[in-house]
């Protein structure tokens, strides 16, 4: 069964398009204390693993650990997608952009 991830659909599948370098995984976590019940873990390399949010109240992506913890991210998942790459240090693959 497909779990439906929301608005973290559109932003995994900008960075499988545009960024396949980078590690994406949607993840659905229950009853974990402190951590959100959906997210994007993304990484590149052998960086360590940082999770993106979908901010109802903010209506934007949100990164939600790491170093820019609780920074807005675009709320277009093309251009959040983008912001993630930069942030971990991926370019684009040729074609893919």
């Amino acid at each position: 069964m497909t779990q439906f991830y929301g608005q973290l659909d559109p932003l995994y599948e900008a960075v499988q398009l545009h960024f396949p370098q980078v590690d994406a995984a949607r993840v659905h976590l229950q009853d974990r204390d402190g951590l959100p019940p959906w997210f994007m873990r993304v990484s590149y390399r052998s960086d360590i693993p940082r999770r993106i949010v979908w901010d109802d109240g903010l209506g934007t992506y949100r990164w939600d650990s790491g170093p820019d913890a609780g920074a807005q991210l675009a709320r277009d998942a093309n251009r959040a997608a983008e912001q993630i790459a930069w942030a971990l240090g991926a370019t684009p693959q040729a074609g893919g952009q």
